[in-house]
């Protein structure tokens, strides 16, 4: 799946998407200091979701292994 592709589809920018093409394993996130800790955890929480999502995209493209969201979803 292009890049574009994974960009688009998650929402996020080419830019980030070739950053985390890059990575060797997907980056840890530091929390602010000004939301709750429920803020905190939820927001932790969508964030990993986010970047493994898309981690997992770039490295089955890069395996040339790729697949759709939807199909991503079913196997769970």
């Amino acid at each position: 799946m292009p890049k574009t592709q994974i960009a688009r589809t998650l929402g996020m920018s080419r830019n980030t998407v070739n950053r985390l093409a890059q990575l060797e394993e997907p980056p840890r996130f530091k929390q602010g200091a000004t939301l709750t800790a429920h803020e905190k955890e939820v927001l932790r929480m969508f964030a990993r979701a986010l970047v493994e999502s898309a981690y997992e995209m770039i490295q089955s493209d890069s395996r040339g292994e790729a697949r759709t969201e939807q199909n991503r979803r079913q196997k769970r």
